[in-house]
């Protein structure tokens, strides 16, 4: 398996957690705008022409987190479609859903040679970023930065206002917030049920799809855990290609939820943090035929 974040440098440049908007704290998009014209290019905003054309990058790290979740996958970003405002990409274990109108900013950014590019929303916090592998094709990189980059001599600061992620009171795309408990279909569980989930996947070989979102990108795995590494502070999972970290105090509200579904019931873990917020969402891969993976039923039955 190829090494995706594991230097303290460049897991430092793709940090997705932002704290709140001080007198001396910046956000990271206005850190970025205040380099450009030297290693930063800001983009014009037609994002949905640039996605078109990002499979020319060929192999890259897409990356996609919250507050308190990321996850990385290496991969390239065939077959895009979109409806409307929503841009799709269904891969065979990595799907991306970009909503474009939470999208405000895109930065190309050569910072020592490292090639990426970067999203924000108007508040400047990250919805997604991509980096360019040792594999990737750099020209293709040169090309949309100089096609895709803004005529305007003049950069508008992002606004300083905080943003606040759906709450897990309301309903808003990419949640199906947990309600008070259900008998049969919600059920609040202990906060170390998702490291037990993730144990038992990993040593019986179930196949998971894990999700992580924001409100401008939802980024999914679907694939076997090949590894779950624990310290003090963070829950690492290791998949083919892919690296999710997870701040474990970060978990407050931990529900197993049991929706009906045409084929019976589809199952799956939601993990919430101190804000509200969603942090996590995790469940089995589906069968050919739509049903839940026997396994995953199991598994689930059992710690809940």
């Amino acid at each position: 398996m190829k090494n995706i974040l594991l230097t303290q440098d460049i897991d430092q440049a793709r940090s997705f957690t932002c704290k709140p908007f001080t007198h001396f704290d910046f956000t990271e998009a206005q850190k970025l705008a205040s380099r450009i014209g030297d290693y930063v290019t800001l983009l014009n905003g037609n994002f949905i022409d640039f996605l078109k054309e990002l499979h020319t990058l060929g192999e890259v790290v897409a990356v996609t987190g919250n507050n308190h979740c990321k996850v990385e996958h290496i991969g390239v970003y065939r077959n895009i479609s979109f409806e409307g405002d929503t841009s799709f990409l269904y891969g065979n274990e990595m799907d991306l859903q970009f909503f474009l109108p939470q999208w405000k900013f895109g930065f190309a950014v050569d910072e020592n040679d490292r090639l990426s590019f970067q999203f924000f929303d108007k508040s400047g916090r990250a919805v997604h970023k991509i980096f360019l592998t040792e594999y990737s094709t750099r020209s293709a990189w040169f090309r949309l930065m100089a096609l895709y980059k803004t005529k305007e001599k003049k950069y508008a600061a992002t606004g300083i206002q905080d943003f606040f992620y759906t709450a897990k009171n309301h309903i808003a795309f990419n949640t199906i917030s947990p309600l008070p408990e259900i008998a049969g279909f919600v059920k609040q569980v202990n906060n170390n049920t998702l490291e037990n989930i993730l144990f038992q996947c990993t040593v019986q070989n179930i196949a998971v799809k894990l999700i992580v979102a924001n409100h401008g990108c939802t980024q999914l795995y679907n694939g076997m855990i090949q590894n779950l590494q624990q310290t003090n502070s963070f829950y690492k999972v290791i998949g083919h290609n892919m690296n999710m970290r997870l701040q474990r105090m970060a978990i407050a509200d931990s529900y197993i939820v049991r929706m009906p579904v045409k084929n019976g019931v589809m199952s799956y873990l939601e993990i919430f943090g101190e804000d509200g917020n969603r942090v996590l969402r995790l469940r089995g891969k589906q069968n050919a035929d739509g049903t839940e993976s026997t396994g995953w039923t199991n598994i689930l039955r059992h710690l809940s």
